[in-house]
């Protein structure tokens, strides 16, 4: 038969409280646009974020410009990379969930998703982030017909800053990434914090 025993704990001493850290933008943006480009189904855009901090951080919420006309949306699906040190493009993902996102009606804005659920991790290095986009739809969801999309019912803006390194693939095509024109620049970020 079990015998009951009792145990005294002794007791916890909290010495001082802790701060909330308050997450920090990094990336682009609010850097000048200078053109749109429409939002092709399967085409995957990433800029590299360099970690100031020089140490892990989490990312919380991702941000860029969309446009869309009335009557349109598009979908668009998150993406986050560690560097490749060979190649210094984009490498391994660090996200594994499926992030999806709309943006629709008479828009002209800035489009941020709270990321912070998913306990994605900035590498020290830096990361790629950035977006899959997956379709053009009218009102009612239907995908939009080669011979009806204009490349301003969907688009994103885009910037000539030099300092962005900006890669794109053809998830329908080869998947090989490429570096973009400097002129071709994605003005994406993300806010981060210390964990």
């Amino acid at each position: 038969m079990l015998s009951k025993e009792a145990i005294v704990l002794e007791g916890v001493t909290i010495s001082k409280k802790l701060k909330k850290v308050k997450p920090v933008s990094l990336g682009y943006a609010k850097a000048k646009r200078s053109i749109y480009v429409m939002a092709m189904q399967g085409t995957e855009t990433v800029v590299f974020i360099a970690n100031p901090a020089g140490e892990q951080l989490l990312i919380e919420s991702f941000t860029f410009r969309g446009v869309t006309t009335k009557g349109y949306k598009f979908a668009f699906r998150l993406h986050f990379y560690k560097p490749d040190a060979a190649t210094n493009g984009p490498g391994e993902e660090i996200m594994h969930d499926d992030i999806v996102r709309y943006v629709d009606g008479d828009s002209k804005k800035v489009i941020e998703t709270d990321v912070s659920a998913y306990a994605i991790v900035m590498p020290a290095d830096g990361v790629y982030a950035g977006i899959e986009w997956l379709s053009c739809t009218d009102a009612d969801g239907v995908t939009v017909d080669a011979k009806d999309y204009k490349w301003y019912n969907c688009s994103v803006e885009y910037t000539a800053a030099e300092e962005i390194v900006t890669y794109y693939r053809e998830r329908l095509g080869d998947g090989v990434w490429h570096e973009t024109p400097v002129a071709h620049n994605a003005a994406y970020s993300i806010k981060a914090s210390a964990y």
